[in-house]
């Protein structure tokens, strides 16, 4: 409902600012291409050192969040082709570390990152091209309804203002 995704906004934006940070994009980099190559994965997370360790978490727990907020349905399927590439790579990358991290700490971690672990098994399933197709749908049903995908005001023309665009005035 409305009044739920209201409830989440702040979370929402959250995530947004912390997208827009140096800090993590430099620590998704790292985790995407770096983090096998410095730490062996039987360390599991807890076992990394700390800066690693704060790089996991942060770009862990940031799609983690925005799969909490997909299954709670505040954001819509929409997103997700959208994210398809990264959340993948970042999966692919901590799976071990996460793995083995349930294998040291037991039950009571076995659902650590499980939200992360099934929203990266969904965006792997996604046919390639999915942002793509998702767009140009968007697109489309903009075009139809004269409804931005941004919000719900209409798409105003000169005809819809009953503006003459050769004069520039209202024809009334």
């Amino acid at each position: 409902t409305l009044q739920k995704a209201a409830n989440f906004a702040p979370a929402y934006m959250q995530l947004i600012r912390q997208y827009q940070t140096l800090e993590f994009h430099d620590h998704f980099r790292y985790v995407t291409t770096k983090l096998r190559a410095d730490h062996d994965p039987q360390l599991g997370i807890s076992g990394l050192p700390d800066e690693a360790r704060r790089a996991v978490y942060d770009i862990a727990y940031f799609y983690h969040g925005y799969g909490v907020l997909k299954l709670l349905r505040i954001i819509d399927d929409q997103v997700l082709p959208g994210m398809q590439s990264r959340i993948v790579a970042v999966w692919d990358a901590i799976e071990p570390y996460v793995e083995r991290e349930r294998e040291l700490c037991g039950s009571s971690v076995v659902y650590q990152m499980r939200v992360l672990e099934e929203f990266a098994k969904e965006a792997k399933a996604l046919p390639p091209g999915s942002f793509r197709a998702t767009l140009t749908r968007r697109r489309f049903i903009e075009s139809q309804s004269g409804i931005h995908a941004g919000g719900c005001q209409p798409r105003l023309g000169a005809e819809a203002l009953n503006v003459d665009p050769a004069m520039g005035a209202t024809s009334e």
